[in-house]
């Protein structure tokens, strides 16, 4: 059981100190973070892997809902979602009782399970998220979303040696890959000549997804070539490795390597 003392706070009440809005038309009145109209989100300036985040969120209309993405990441194109982000609406417009009250939400994401519970009742849960680590991030339709008292637990990773998780070596063969999709430049970084190597971990699973995906080396934040590193291995499909001719989960390194050429 997660205490109340081991939370911190992650918005201060008075500004957006930590946060960076993507398209998103927000505001701070009050103590209270008004996301307002556009199709966009507010997300921390961090990348998070696992947590326990709480906080409080109402709606005013019944055109509105409000909720999370976690483990999201910016989009580098024309779109203005976020890729590889996991949306859980917290609030919808059909909800009418979430109409001007507020509800207490507490959202846990570790591995590759995610469970929500509103006012201490579990009504989520999910074990398929794929992608290792991204940002926690707010996000609100039809009219405004309401959030206050954001406070964050964050837990180490998983250990390599995981209960239940195998390294290649001792009777474990490697997982072969069988679709391995080339990752996408950004026009930024190809603007900018970023090149080199971003190194990954992940866990292959007997189906031959990869999920737990983690950045161990980065090369660029900034223009987008961790992230499209990040949303390419996910689509990537190995022979699972095995042990004794059975299909297991087995931890990997992988690096992907970009070049924008002459």
């Amino acid at each position: 059981m997660v205490g109340a003392q081991d939370f911190t706070a992650i918005f201060n009440g008075k500004n957006l100190s930590g946060w960076q809005a993507e398209y998103k038309k927000v505001d701070v009145r009050d103590g209270v973070i008004q996301l307002g109209s556009g199709n966009g989100w507010l997300r921390t300036e961090r990348v998070l892997t696992d947590f326990v985040v709480k906080l409080d969120v109402r709606v005013k209309d019944r055109k509105t809902s409000a909720g999370l993405f976690v483990r999201a990441w910016p989009a580098f194109s024309d779109t203005r979602t976020p890729i590889n982000g996991y949306q859980l609406r917290l609030l919808a417009e059909e909800d009418a009782s979430a109409l001007d009250e507020w509800k207490r939400v507490e959202v846990e994401c570790v591995a590759s399970t995610v469970r929500i519970r509103i006012n201490g009742t579990t009504v989520f849960t999910s074990d398929a998220i794929r992608v290792g680590q991204g940002h926690l991030a707010l996000w609100s339709k039809g009219g405004t979303g309401q959030f206050r008292n954001i406070d964050i637990k964050e837990m180490p990773p998983a250990l390599d040696d995981a209960v239940g998780i195998f390294k290649v070596g001792n009777g474990v063969s490697s997982p072969r890959v069988i679709r391995d999709p080339k990752p996408r430049y950004t026009a930024e970084a190809i603007r900018e000549r970023v090149k080199g190597t971003v190194q990954l971990s992940g866990i292959v699973l007997p189906d031959g997804t990869v999920t737990d995906i983690v950045v161990q080396r980065s090369l660029d934040v900034k223009y987008g070539l961790d992230y499209q590193a990040i949303s390419t291995v996910t689509q990537w499909r190995f022979e699972p490795g095995t042990l004794n001719g059975m299909p297991v989960p087995v931890r990997i390194l992988i690096e992907l390597a970009f070049n924008p050429g002459p």
